[in-house]
């Protein structure tokens, strides 16, 4: 038995990055439990079918592309590549996740993540995942 209820009364997650080696092993996971996906991707036809999963495209970097996809959807997984745009394209995420009424978001944490981070990535996951605590998003 799936530790989720049946894909017609679970929440629908919408998954960023899910073509990428992280993202598409979490859609394939909640595709196998029966949950109701959703993909932001700028490349869906990149995408592996798979039931439950609705494929669609948009751009992180073009936030006028987001509250469509975001509409709807209950939980977001947040993924990006590292990035030198990857605080943008996050906070763009949370801000679309915040107007569309979603209640949870997981992001992906880097070990690191501080202030003064030596690494940009460090810095970069820090200034994102402060950004999300103060939006007011769980």
């Amino acid at each position: 038995m799936s530790w989720f209820s049946p894909w017609y009364s679970s929440p629908m997650f919408l998954v960023t990055g899910a073509t990428g080696d992280i993202g598409s092993k979490v859609l394939r996971r909640l595709s196998e439990a029966g949950i109701r996906v959703r993909t932001l991707s700028r490349s869906p036809e990149r995408g592996e079918a798979l039931p439950h999963v609705e494929w669609t495209r948009a751009d992180l970097a073009e936030p006028e592309t987001l509250p469509a996809v975001f509409a709807g959807a209950d939980r977001l997984f947040l993924l990006t590549g590292n990035v030198r745009s990857m605080t943008t394209l996050q906070k763009n995420a949370i801000d679309a996740a915040a107007a569309a009424g979603i209640e949870h978001v997981v992001k992906l944490w880097a070990r690191g993540a501080q202030p003064g981070s030596k690494s940009a990535n460090g810095r970069w996951h820090h200034e994102v995942e402060t950004y999300l605590k103060d939006s007011g998003l769980r």
